[in-house]
């Protein structure tokens, strides 16, 4: 089998069938599978999944007699995938190009040097319809041997084509909740990384995924806990320099935050460490990183109230504000 198509969903029925089209749409000169690992969703996803593998005998679903978890979820539906290479794509993303997996496809076979290759894509954020386009700021070279701290940093997993065994050689002992995010290391300790010069796909961004879900601080918490662990085993496992190391500290101290607020003692810990080994230098560039945040909540803040959506709650609500305002008095 040449390609396998990984979907991981879960509670994504307002999704599901336009992620499944733009798979199904794809135009190739090979067979392709789809494995589908639906975690015991509540709602009528796995039945939107069933409605397309009675159609289409090349998609095959996974059994789910209990909810697995993100992390466990990604790991059994690797291994599922019989394919050279895997395409992965989540339940909540779609793919916008026909030929996307072809041209991919063509690529890795051209370079079997290359474990990884990604294109760019837009980011849709579902609360204010804000779009961004061709995220990637410039045009990258067709291979490279960089290592991921020195390059463009994480790329939309939404956008990739791996090998397979990339996926069968990975250590989960780390905290890794953040598969793709073990992937992405992996494909840059193990091999180099190239690009496709299309934009094939759509992320999408709202309070329902694992990484942004705003009813569940501690579940943003332990998902940004878990990026913050492997991020800091990869930076040891690509010999980055001490600077690098202390100034990516310095730019996690959210991450210190939660630590705190949860009593998580082994974060607390691991900073205690590295801030003793801090210099002037560094605290001046926590300065600098914390300006910028606020910089960029400030424009978040303006992006939200200049949503339809917000207008309209604010005049719906300015008679509640009027007698909150008389009752203060």
């Amino acid at each position: 089998m040449k390609l396998s198509v990984a979907v991981i969903t879960y509670n994504q029925d307002k999704y599901i069938r336009q992620c499944l089209e733009g798979i199904v749409n794809q135009k190739t000169d090979f067979e392709f599978e789809v494995v589908i690992g639906d975690d015991h969703s509540s709602d009528r996803t796995l039945s939107i999944c069933k409605e397309y593998s009675a159609t289409y005998p090349f998609i095959k679903i996974l059994d789910t007699p209990q909810n697995l978890g993100y992390a466990q979820n990604w790991k059994r539906t690797l291994s599922a995938c019989q394919g050279s290479y895997i395409a992965p794509i989540e339940g909540d993303d779609y793919w916008t190009r026909t030929d996307k997996l072809q041209l991919q496809v063509q690529f890795l076979d051209k370079n079997p040097n290359c474990g990884l290759c990604y294109t760019d894509c837009d980011i849709i954020y579902e609360t204010s319809g804000k779009r961004d386009k061709s995220i990637l700021e410039q045009k990258l070279s067709k291979i490279s041997n960089s290592n991921p701290f020195d390059g463009d940093g994480y790329i939309c997993n939404v956008t990739w084509m791996l090998r397979k065994s990339i996926t069968t050689n990975i250590d989960y002992s780390l905290d890794c909740l953040d598969i793709p995010l073990i992937l992405f290391f992996e494909s840059y300790r193990q091999y180099q990384t190239g690009y496709v010069d299309i934009n094939s796909g759509i992320y999408r961004r709202h309070s329902g995924s694992i990484s942004y879900d705003l009813n569940s601080k501690e579940k943003t918490y332990k998902h940004r806990r878990s990026i913050f662990t492997i991020e800091s085993h990869y930076l040891r496992v690509f010999n980055m320099p001490e600077q690098k190391y202390r100034s990516y500290y310095a730019s996690k101290l959210d991450i210190l935050e939660g630590a705190l607020m949860y009593n998580d003692q082994y974060i607390i810990n691991k900073f205690i460490k590295v801030l003793q080994s801090f210099q002037v230098d560094d605290y001046c560039n926590i300065h600098s990183l914390y300006n910028e945040r606020i910089k960029l909540l400030q424009q978040t803040i303006k992006d939200i109230k200049s949503t339809k959506s917000y207008k309209i709650g604010m005049f719906l609500t300015a008679p509640l504000r009027w007698i909150k305002k008389k009752l203060q008095k």
